[in-house]
């Protein structure tokens, strides 16, 4: 059975795909103009017009096939067919007409040019029309002498003839209509050079030719001939002291440009090696040694500069004695050299983080004074043991006679063993006392002052000395107190499970175990009801349509928009679809586009928050 939808379907968009039309073998029950379905008996795909069934693609069925003809086209794009008038190749709407000799009433259309609209006009009515006529006259003048015009005017037919007047033999006819004479042969012309101091005929048919001499290039434009002196490689300029290089021809050929004077070599000598001759075109090159830079920082500044990083590691072992620094000496910025070992570090400034030498000592310091000076051994030694003040030295078992030889007064030691010195203390010490030498080498009981922790038996108020018996499961090594274990160490149960466990005398879990949760009915009471209730006061349902309305208001009052909302048809039980609107946590709104009979529609809504 089809789910019925009651309300429009919007798919926003989306294709609806792997769709059949409803097939049936006679129109169905009219529901409204647009209705379509597949006629299987017929093969055909109808749909409702507003009146009747029709088949789509037959006449009156608003689906026509549109076909191109003689000077037309057509074609179909999607759902839009275009229908035009063929005015390209050799079937366009002129070449496919029929052929016929057109005569001055046949009509042409054409295209009005003060409405833009298609027009037709008789062919008579067009200005290169058929009509004959008949020239009345034609003129004929002349502003050039040796022009005659034989007969002018001439009407409907005749000829116009122009006849030479003048002239004769040896005259030629000039740009202007007048006739001039023709002038005498030409006879030639001498030409001399400067070279030879002879002249030569250049008679008529010879051809002058000027060639190029060395530097000098002849060119000609419009019967003009023009000499060239060639340029040289040299830039035109002003050169100072000048080196110049000249040709045959007395041309500089090269130049530049020397030093303001007349010096053409100097000599230049280091620290050692031999003195070297700078002449004309040397390039003298200042080249720094080790530590020494030099850079050209002008077209004649060279700036030497100091480049400690290049100086080599020396393996060479320091000796402050022979060794020295090279300084700044005062503030008249004197240079020289210092021994090492006349420079004392309070020359330097004091450390902006801990210094470290290494495995060395620190030797010949002074006793100190000030509160924030270094200490020596010496002075500690000295300043602190046998002083009295307490100097811890660790542990003493007093199973045995405390220590002697060597103790200095302020010792002290913790006992970890407990004992009365074998017999050398009148009481027995415990592990935590305290014993602090009185005086240096102490040698009797006296010369020892013992402090007892004095700390009493616990209670449940008082902080003391507690015992841990162990036949309560206790475990006491090595002063920590542990218990034993009993059963096994992890988690049992869940939310759909209960646990059992088992415990012993001191109330340790010995053994857990889950099992399954199940309630019969007669364990829970009023388990039913209480639930039914809840889940009554979460739904709401009622019957809807009265046959006239297509949207319908329901207020439901589950206080939520996470409603729930199903529909089915009270007659077929079958599920039916219709637009629904959460119009509020309170109500909501069906739309229809039947309005359903009177309580046809059953509506269920559920409160799913």
């Amino acid at each position: 059975m089809a789910i019925k939808f009651l309300d429009s379907i919007d798919l926003v968009g989306g294709s609806l795909e792997n769709v059949i039309i409803q097939n049936l073998s006679a129109n169905p029950t009219a529901l409204g103009a647009g209705q379509l379905y597949y006629n299987n008996a017929s093969n055909e795909l109808r749909f409702y017009n507003g009146s009747a069934f029709v088949t789509l693609g037959v006449s009156g069925a608003g689906i026509q096939t549109i076909t191109g003809t003689n000077g037309i086209t057509a074609s179909t794009v999607g759902s839009t067919a275009t229908v035009e008038v063929d005015y390209i190749g050799t079937n366009n709407i002129i070449l496919t007409a029929g052929t016929a000799t057109p005569v001055a009433t046949d009509s042409i259309i054409f295209s009005d040019e003060s409405d833009n609209t298609v027009k037709k006009a008789p062919i008579s009515a067009l200005p290169f029309s058929n009509n004959s006529g008949t020239v009345t006259s034609v003129g004929l003048s002349t502003n050039i002498a040796a022009f005659v015009v034989a007969a002018s005017p001439i009407t409907s037919s005749g000829t116009i003839t122009l006849n030479l007047n003048g002239g004769s033999a040896g005259q030629f006819l000039r740009q202007d209509g007048t006739w001039a004479s023709v002038p005498a042969a030409y006879n030639g012309w001498l030409l001399d050079t400067d070279s030879s101091g002879t002249t030569f005929d250049v008679t008529d048919g010879l051809t002058v030719d000027f060639l190029s001499g060395t530097g000098i290039t002849p060119t000609h434009t419009s019967g003009a001939v023009t000499f060239t002196l060639d340029n040289t490689a040299v830039t035109a300029g002003a050169y100072t002291s000048a080196n110049i290089t000249v040709d045959a021809q007395g041309r500089i050929t090269a130049a530049s440009a020397g030093g303001a004077g007349t010096m053409t070599s100097f000599n230049v000598a280091g620290d050692t090696g031999t003195a070297v001759a700078i002449t004309n075109g040397n390039t003298l090159t200042l080249t720094g040694g080790v530590g020494i830079d030099t850079v050209m920082s002008a077209t004649d500044t060279a700036t030497f500069t100091i480049d400690l990083v290049e100086l080599p590691v020396s393996a060479q072992v320091i000796d402050p004695g022979a060794d020295s620094f090279i300084i700044l000496a005062d503030v008249s910025a004197v240079q020289g050299k210092r021994l090492i070992g006349d420079l004392g570090l309070s020359m330097f400034a004091a450390p902006t983080a801990d210094l470290a030498i290494g495995a060395n000592k620190l030797t010949g310091v002074s006793n100190p004074t000030a509160a924030q000076d270094a200490a020596t051994k010496n002075y500690v030694d000295t300043t602190f043991a046998g002083s009295g003040a307490l100097i811890f030295q660790g542990g003493y078992d007093a199973s045995v006679v405390p220590p002697s030889a060597g103790v200095l007064q302020g010792w002290t030691y913790a006992v970890t063993v407990a004992g009365d010195g074998s017999g050398f203390f009148p009481t027995t010490l415990e592990i935590g006392d305290l014993i602090i030498a009185e005086v240096n080498t102490p040698t009797t009981e006296a010369d020892w002052t013992d402090i007892q922790n004095n700390i009493d038996q616990a209670t449940a108020t008082i902080q003391g000395i507690a015992n841990f018996p162990t036949a309560g499961g206790l475990t006491v090594a090595n002063g920590a107190v542990s218990m034993a274990s009993v059963g096994s160490a992890g988690s049992v149960g869940s939310a759909s499970q209960s646990l059992a466990i088992t415990t012993d005398a001191q109330g340790r879990v010995s053994s857990k175990s889950a099992t399954a949760i199940a309630i019969t009915a007669s364990q829970v009471t009023n388990f039913t009801s209480t639930v039914g209730g809840i889940i009554a006061s979460q739904k709401f349902v009622t019957s809807v349509g009265n046959g006239a309305l297509t949207v319908i208001p329901i207020a439901h009052g589950l206080g939520s928009l996470d409603v729930m909302i199903q529909l089915f048809d009270n007659a077929s039980g079958q599920t039916v679809n219709a637009g629904v609107t959460r119009v509020s946590p309170t109500d909501i709104e069906l739309n229809f586009t039947t309005a359903p009979a009177a309580n046809a529609i059953r509506v269920m809504v559920y409160n799913m928050g």
